[in-house]
């Protein structure tokens, strides 16, 4: 087998299930997006050898590294993503050659993934917390007559589809109401292979009034009696505590590289812990 020594070819859609070892690592870790790319329905991906992969990159809102991290083709992946994006991956040994890699260019910050509730053990909890709105507010499921709605509180909800036709046909998404103004949701930020990554914001003026606990039980619950595993992953504590009360569990604490806007001089120090 020849060394890898250039760019990684891309992957066609179809050949990106080869890929699926190399992210064994990952675990509960984004899981919802990385089987989104998988599926070949969302994002790009690549890797140094199509047949017998060793090393795979992917791209999908975040950048994803996986496979050998001892392979020649690894520091190669690495030096490929653009700056000034979100790089992840699954081991102590991959963060090692991330580290080393970007020499400094980069800030650490804390994630959190974890493990879909079981629906036995949930199913109430979610719809006592789905119908806990305050007077005035309504939840509604997302179709072609308020998606746009939805969009006016994030353009993230439907970001990753193809189109809003396409997500209207294959994705899912509730929206908090207050009136017509949809003022918070939780959608599918992908859905690929009954695994679908939860994307939930709401309108700032109306945070801190349990809208996003009730929209989010909403669609969780949904996913749970359609046979769809819903996939939180944190971004900050006040995430995580909210994941902890919709009854997700085994927390998984891990690291992501904030890359600088460009590459720069290595005598300039831009690393630093949050």
């Amino acid at each position: 087998m020849t060394a890898f020594t250039g760019p990684l070819p891309e992957l066609s859609p179809e050949r990106r299930g080869a890929l699926r070892p190399l992210f064994a690592d990952f675990g509960p870790r984004l899981h919802g997006l990385v089987e989104a790319v998988f599926s070949g329905d969302f994002g790009e991906a690549w890797s140094d050898e199509p047949e017998s992969p060793t090393v795979a990159l992917a791209h999908i809102d975040f950048w994803l590294v996986g496979g050998d991290a001892t392979s020649p083709a690894a520091a190669d992946a690495i030096r490929t993503i653009p700056w000034g994006t979100i790089v992840t991956d699954g081991s102590p040994a991959w963060d090692a050659l991330v580290r080393a890699t970007l020499a400094g260019r980069f800030r650490e910050r804390s994630r959190t993934g974890f493990a879909t509730p079981p629906r036995a053990l949930q199913r109430l909890r979610l719809a006592y917390q789905a119908a806990a709105l305050p007077n005035g507010f309504d939840i509604r499921r997302i179709t072609a007559e308020n998606l746009r709605a939805l969009l006016d509180v994030a353009r993230e909800f439907a970001s990753n589809w193809r189109s809003s036709e396409a997500f209207l046909e294959c994705g899912l998404g509730f929206g908090v109401f207050h009136g017509e103004r949809c003022v918070a949701g939780c959608s599918s930020f992908t859905l690929a292979n009954d695994r679908l990554e939860i994307e939930i914001d709401t309108a700032p003026e109306y945070r801190r009034r349990g809208l996003a606990r009730a929209v989010a039980a909403t669609l969780i619950g949904h996913c749970l009696d359609s046979g769809i595993e819903p996939c939180w992953d944190a971004h900050n504590p006040e995430s995580a505590e909210l994941a902890t009360q919709l009854g997700f569990g085994d927390p998984h604490p891990y690291t992501v590289f904030v890359t600088a806007p460009a590459a720069v001089p290595a005598e300039v120090e831009v690393c630093s812990k949050p």
